[in-house]
């Protein structure tokens, strides 16, 4: 008497959304092959910063290097809401502390 195995069906859409939240952890990393290849395309030194208006015209030229220019704001992007959103949750959390020990906030 052999056993069967028993096997729990599995629908493409859930193994679609398995893949995804598994390659969309860490896709940052993954999509940087070449680290400083912009900066060189561009002419612009690896320790300054390229200007936005080196990146916006290099991403309307196509190609390669539009990828990177597109890529970079995306990264730029990402960068600046984080920073917005640690400010602004420890504003809240500071303003909370004040409220609860009673002390007004200094006026300029």
């Amino acid at each position: 008497m052999t056993k069967k195995k028993v096997t729990k069906k599995v629908m493409p859409g859930d193994m679609l959304k398995a893949f995804a939240k598994k390659k969309a952890k860490n896709w940052i990393a993954g999509a940087i092959k070449k680290p400083g290849a912009l900066h060189k395309q561009l002419g612009v030194a690896e320790d300054k910063k390229i200007p936005a208006k080196k990146i916006n015209a290099a991403a309307k030229k196509g190609g390669l290097l539009a990828k990177r220019a597109n890529l970079a704001k995306t990264l730029k992007s990402f960068s600046k809401s984080k920073k917005a959103e640690t400010k602004k949750h420890e504003s809240k959390a500071f303003e909370a502390k004040e409220k609860k020990h009673g002390k007004k906030k200094a006026s300029k």
